[in-house]
């Protein structure tokens, strides 16, 4: 399964929210995007989002934008 995620860095509080669409996540860190932290963070907070899928959540594209696209499971 393939979702649109939106990542706001260096934010207060860190958390996992639906977007516009329910299909769509915003994910806020408090990481600033340097050297992969922020990218870390994300996947941290979506594997506990989605209780750890099998496959695992991986980002598909998108490294270095704000917007990304997160394979999770297989």
């Amino acid at each position: 399964m393939y979702i649109k995620v939106r990542v706001l860095t260096a934010q207060r509080k860190e958390g996992v929210a639906e977007g516009k669409k329910p299909s769509d996540l915003v994910v806020s860190v408090r990481e600033k995007p340097e050297k992969g932290a922020a990218n870390r963070r994300v996947l941290q907070l979506l594997r506990g989002h989605f209780g750890n899928p099998e496959g695992g959540v991986k980002i598909v594209a998108g490294h270095t934008s704000p917007s990304k696209v997160v394979r999770v499971g297989r």
